[in-house]
Formats: C-alpha cells, structure tokens, sequence
C-alpha cells in the first residue's frame, strides 16, 4: 500500500512540473543546394546539415510560435552559444559578438522560419558572419571575404523538427509503467490464491 501511495505520490508531483507550458524544440535541415548568382545550380549537397533547439510557447493559442513567444534559439551546427539576447561570446571568440534575430515562426506540427545571423571576431580585427533565413538557406562570409558560400533550401531538403521531452515526461511515464507492472502483479498474485 506505501508503494502505492509513494508511486501515486511521485506521478502527481510530475505532472505538476510539466505543467511548464514552454517546450523545446530539436530542429533540422538535411541537404541544401549551392545556386550561382544566376539561380543556376552549381552543386546539391544532400549530406550537408543545418541544425538547432529553441524554446517557446504558443502564448496567444493560435497555433503558432512567434518571436515574441520564444525565450531561447541555439544554432547548434555554427555557434553554440547563439541564443536570443546575444549571450557572451564563446570560448573561440575574443573580443565582440554581434547576434540578431529578427523574425521567427513556428506553425506547430508544420514550418518554421526564422532570419538570424550573428558577426564574430576571431583572434585578430577580422569578422566572420553567418546567417540563416529559412525558406531561402544559408549564407557566410568569412574574415578575409571572397571564400564564403550561400546554400539554398529546395524541395528535395529535409526539414525535421521534434519536442523535446522534458525530464517530468519521463518521471510520468516510469511511474505510470511502474503502477501498471505493480497493478498486474498485484492482480496476477490474487489470482493465484
């Protein structure tokens, strides 16, 4: 019966902490293309990647995740330390650090889109940028200019995007799993009798 009463104990206590409405978010583009100033296609790259997290909550319930509903974005591939509000610079970066991100939206179970970009020194005065814009691609251009590249998102990438589950998730499920397996026993001995 303690068993019971500490397992139902820990279950209702988890669900308590997942009642945090903001999730995380593991985005990710697989394949992009390398367009001449033309438009013309110069290369497909299908194992090039681009991906990151963020965190939001769809405030206003309309299915959608704004800017103004997102309280972090890390570009995972490019600059870890990327989040919205420009963070210190990380441990390969001296001297300033310039980030934007100047729209975001996520349709939940559908597209999202966002235009960031961040400048960084280097070890000297020189400065490298990147920026990503989905629908359009990617882009950087670095210190000594001239050796950058621009891919582009076509229909034959691959976007993928998932909820992070949150450590109370798996809380409720182990709980939930142990009172089942505890339930079955319990029947199962019962039974036997």
């Amino acid at each position: 019966m303690l068993k019971l009463i500490l397992s139902a104990g820990l279950l209702a206590a988890s669900a308590v902490t997942a009642q945090a409405a903001e999730t995380e978010y593991a985005f990710q583009w697989t394949g992009f293309a390398e367009l001449s100033p033309m438009d013309e296609l110069i290369a497909w790259y299908p194992n090039i990647t681009y991906s990151g997290t963020f965190r939001g909550e769809d405030i206003d319930h309309d299915s959608v995740i704004r800017l103004d509903e997102i309280s972090s974005l890390r570009m995972t591939d490019y600059h870890p330390d990327f989040v919205v509000g420009c963070p210190a610079a990380g441990p390969s970066v001296v001297g300033p650090s310039d980030c934007m991100l100047t729209s975001f939206t996520y349709e939940l179970g559908g597209d999202l889109a966002f235009s960031a970009a961040y400048q960084i020194s280097d070890r000297g005065d020189s400065y490298h940028w990147f920026g990503f814009s989905p629908p359009y691609g990617m882009s950087w251009e670095p210190a000594h200019h001239g050796d950058g590249y621009e891919y582009r998102i076509t229909d034959d990438t691959i976007f993928q995007i998932a909820a992070v589950p949150e450590p109370a998730s798996w809380i409720m499920l182990l709980s939930g799993l142990g009172l089942v397996v505890a339930t079955i026993r319990k029947h199962g001995r019962s039974q036997g009798r």
